[in-house]
């Protein structure tokens, strides 16, 4: 059971919440992801219910079939119109809970609405967990499509064209303007932060700004993540770079957590739980 709610009533943006409390998690999904997207999620909201959470999963323009015509930039838009809703509601604490681009999308927010000479992070933030925080560049680039793509999406841009749309090859036929798909595959886009080839510089200019406590769960057996990269050492390298991180490897995982939930659900618990300590 739980509450169905508008957050955003100009561009009818829906949220769905579980538990009335003022201490509030934030499931972001990664793409295609929407309502109840991963299985961990129900046994996440009976554990957070039973120390005094509520689970809170809202809907961006980008869930669902919806990433390929937005930005980064308008997720944590919309995220920030959300934390909105809750402080309006009475919310005093919340903690971003992000999965695959949801984690990307974190980043983000803490990096346009954090604490910088504009900005002041909002006060109710108070955590960040990224769970499959892997590279969208480097597993696209082991799809044979791919540099075609890359070209064609430049070619794009550089005739004023970066929102028309890519063939429907390029996203498994869901619409993706060249803008989006060089965001996603190429080096240096907006959504590459977590790539295992990445400089300690650029590794820190992207997890650099999340500033509360933060957690990454990494998969040992994540399906996104080439046999190349030594996840072990990139999460080392992740929880290095945030300035309260740190990591947490679910050793034979896939990259939703199938079968090997009970790990992340009591590490959430127990996060949650220190901040409220």
């Amino acid at each position: 059971f739980g509450e169905l709610a508008l957050f955003d009533r100009h561009k009818r943006l829906a949220c769905f919440g579980s538990g009335n409390s003022p201490h509030c998690v934030v499931f972001l999904g990664g793409l295609t992801d929407g309502l109840l997207a991963l299985k961990y999620l129900e046994p996440l909201q009976s554990a957070l219910a039973a120390v005094g959470w509520a689970l809170w999963q809202p809907l961006l323009s980008s869930s669902y079939n919806g990433y390929g015509c937005v930005s980064l930039d308008n997720d944590a838009s919309e995220l920030d119109s959300f934390l909105d809703f809750l402080t309006a509601r009475g919310a005093i604490r919340a903690v971003l809970v992000g999965h695959s681009t949801g984690c990307q999308i974190i980043c983000r927010y803490f990096h346009r609405f954090g604490n910088s000479s504009v900005r002041q992070l909002r006060p109710i933030v108070r955590g960040a967990i990224l769970q499959g925080a892997v590279s969208d560049r480097e597993y696209m680039a082991t799809l044979p499509q791919t540099p075609a793509d890359i070209e064609l999406a430049r070619a794009l841009a550089a005739h004023n064209s970066p929102h028309a749309l890519m063939p429907r090859r390029a996203a498994q036929d869901v619409p993706i303007t060249a803008t989006r798909f060089l965001s996603l595959a190429a080096r240096g886009g907006d959504d590459d932060m977590f790539s295992s080839d990445l400089s300690e510089s650029e590794l820190h200019a992207a997890l650099g700004p999340v500033s509360t406590p933060a957690l990454v769960v990494l998969s040992g057996a994540d399906e996104y993540v080439p046999a190349h990269v030594d996840i072990p050492r990139l999460l080392a390298r992740m929880a290095a770079a945030l300035p309260y991180g740190r990591g947490m490897l679910v050793q034979g995982a896939n990259h939703a957590l199938d079968g090997h939930h009970v790990a992340f659900v009591a590490a959430v618990t127990d996060f949650v739980q220190a901040l409220t300590q």
